[in-house]
């Protein structure tokens, strides 16, 4: 099913109402926006809400949940319904029929969807009354293989529009088209308190190198924002290599891109090298056409993030059931 910058349709009750949901792989929690939330999010999100009425598949568990995403706090009830995500029914799921949406403080990034769907794992799960979607897939039996992939979208991005790309893919049970299972890049998953991740040993960035040995040293994996997170000194040593440094993002001449040093993380106890053309992005920005890095800081001093930045590069196997997870190279940058 197609993927975009924000996320995917998926459909919901009897008969299915198509719902614009974030595709989260750190959360445990399916939430949707009922037509009953009347909050400003709500109203500015010009999307599809769900209609529990008109469900004829729909049970309210009568459990007042309360819940906080994308710096917003999430208000609603714990119910049950069917859920259609790539051509696969889950009877029965568990998510929050959320009528109040609302901002934690000044500044929240709850835009462009009417949900999330939370696909991490069970030992992240919080909340064992609610599985997420994967874990009911799992727990239920319902794929001859318990993997899905995700092959993100690529290609300039329309800041001023807000035009999403929509040549993204997610997968259920299945790989991506052309998936090359030799020249997979095999990363084992840790137990760690983020969904998938994986061991990070080292980072190099031109003359910038750390070794991570024996620091316990966790790079994870997520699908929700533009970023590659690193720890602050990290962020300061790049900037000092990198030319027009601006707050959350490194402005660079598209022109001169070439002349950055390559990105090389050891992670998994492998060796994964970016080129400039890689780990930056265009972007269509104020009417010009400009280059960024996007890093923002992790806390974790010995942890890293892995978001769009890395991920648009490769077709992304999540193998649930060989506790691994698998990279194949893609071409980021595709006409549009």
């Amino acid at each position: 099913m197609a993927i975009w910058a924000y996320g995917l349709e998926v459909h919901i009750g009897t008969p299915p109402q198509p719902i614009r949901v974030l595709l989260d792989i750190e959360m445990d929690t399916f939430h949707v926006q009922s037509v009953r939330c009347h909050t400003s999010i709500c109203e500015d999100n010009n999307q599809t809400t769900f209609n529990s009425s008109a469900s004829n598949t729909f049970n309210s568990l009568n459990n007042f949940t309360r819940l906080s995403y994308a710096a917003a706090r999430v208000e609603g009830y714990l119910s049950e319904d069917t859920l259609n995500i790539g051509g696969l029914q889950i009877a029965s799921q568990r998510f929050v029929d959320a009528t109040y949406i609302g901002p934690l403080g000044f500044l929240h990034f709850y835009s462009g969807f009417n949900g999330a769907l939370g696909f991490a794992p069970g030992h992240v799960n919080r909340r064992p009354y609610a599985p997420s979607p994967w874990e009911t897939i799992v727990a239920n039996h319902l794929l001859n293989q318990n993997i899905f992939s995700i092959v993100l979208p690529k290609g300039r991005r329309d800041i001023d529009s807000y035009k999403p790309r929509t040549n993204g893919e997610f997968l259920i049970g299945d790989v991506p088209e052309g998936w090359s299972e030799e020249s997979a890049i095999t990363l084992p998953l840790k137990w760690s308190s983020y969904a998938y991740a994986t061991s990070l040993e080292s980072l190099q960035f031109g003359t910038s190198y750390e070794s991570f040995a024996g620091k316990e040293g966790t790079a994870y994996f997520f699908t929700t924002w533009p970023f590659i997170t690193l720890p602050l000194r990290w962020i300061k040593m790049i900037a000092k290599q990198v030319p027009r440094v601006e707050p959350r993002r490194i402005f660079v001449p598209c022109h001169n891109r070439t002349k950055l040093p390559d990105f090389t993380f050891g992670i998994g106890r492998k060796n994964i090298t970016l080129t400039p053309l890689q780990y930056t992005f265009e972007e269509i920005f104020n009417g010009t056409v400009v280059c960024s890095m996007s890093l923002l800081r992790e806390d974790d001093e010995d942890t890293i993030g892995l978001g769009w930045p890395f991920l648009e590069n490769f077709g992304v196997v999540f193998d649930v059931d060989h506790n691994e997870v698998k990279l194949n190279y893609q071409n980021k940058y595709q006409p549009e």
